[in-house]
């Protein structure tokens, strides 16, 4: 993968297009979570699957509330089978002032998807 297609998969998930999304993860993939609201501890999730069973949750939370989220990408890294995303998160609620949270997220790559995928350090200002 390189920088665009980490592009594409943001948007992806942005537009919780989630046919496109599981395009970009390896059927093994493993998602590690920290700093979700409300937990204690880490959400791991092992297999594609698992993930994208995450990311319906997640739109149909979205979807419900009548929100929208958009990462905004400050850098991308792509090292051999390595990548770092570094970025700004934009929540988007209606009748409240959008919220915003920086996320910092590592990848390791396997035959040209995320195979790993480590979502850290959402911290809503």
């Amino acid at each position: 993968m390189d920088k665009m297609r980490f592009q594409d998969m943001f948007r992806a998930w942005d537009a919780f297009d989630l046919d496109r999304l599981g395009a970009f993860w390896h059927d093994d993939m493993s998602m590690n979570i920290v700093g979700l609201p409300g937990r204690d501890s880490a959400l791991r999730l092992k297999g594609k699957e698992s993930a994208l069973d995450f990311a319906r949750m997640v739109k149909e939370q979205q979807q419900s509330s009548g929100g929208a989220m958009q990462h905004i990408p400050d850098w991308i890294i792509v090292q051999e089978d390595l990548a770092a995303v570094q970025g700004t998160l934009r929540l988007v609620t209606p009748n409240h002032a959008d919220s915003y949270g920086s996320f910092l997220d590592f990848f390791k790559l396997r035959d040209g998807q995320v195979v790993e995928y480590n979502l850290f350090s959402f911290n809503p200002r």
